[in-house]
């Protein structure tokens, strides 16, 4: 497609979930610098932050927001059109949390301009790696996702480590990437 809009990817989740960490293995990944096992500590995004980025060389702008600003994620929809994908991302370390993100996670999957455009999703349940995590099946059956009646997909990771971002990235590159050229 000659001319075509660059594919957007919204990345969001709760304050604290890993988003930039997320992020940034993501960047690294593209450029084949992602070392899994290799530790990243960042400083999390206030607000939003819009990177261009390579997956598989091609081309994705993916804008990140912060979970304090979690509420912005509703805005961009409407500012930039259409989303490709979203990418959200949960805190499995976090269990008291689990709440107040599944509904947050609900709302986004039942946007109706999300949904006319058959926008798809997946949810990353990140911090696999932290010592006292909700297991991932746990998660799963607590948050529903396997009753979700949209595109969406789920799959356990690391930000910090680089677990499974891989598997993220071949996503972004199957869903979201060929996304905007899908009938």
């Amino acid at each position: 497609m000659a001319g075509a809009a660059m594919p957007t990817l919204l990345l969001a989740g709760g304050q604290g979930a890993g988003v930039t960490t997320l992020l940034e293995q993501l960047r690294a990944h593209g450029k084949g610098m992602c070392v899994p096992g290799r530790t990243l500590k960042l400083h999390s995004t206030v607000g939003q932050n819009v990177v261009d980025m390579k997956v598989n060389g091609q081309g994705l702008k993916v804008i990140e927001v912060g979970g304090v600003m979690l509420s912005h994620a509703y805005r961009q929809i409407d500012v930039h059109d259409p989303l490709s994908g979203v990418l959200y991302v949960i805190d499995l370390s976090s269990p008291k949390d689990l709440a107040v993100t599944a509904v947050e996670l609900y709302n986004l999957i039942a946007n109706e301009k999300l949904r006319a455009q058959h926008v798809p999703f997946l949810v990353v349940l990140n911090k696999s790696d932290a010592p006292s995590r909700l297991p991932f099946a746990a998660a799963v059956e607590h948050l529903g996702l396997a009753h979700i009646d949209a595109d969406v997909q789920y799959i356990e990771a690391s930000g910090s480590t680089g677990h499974n971002v891989g598997e993220i990235a071949d996503w972004v590159a199957d869903k979201v990437l060929r996304h905007l050229s899908a009938p």
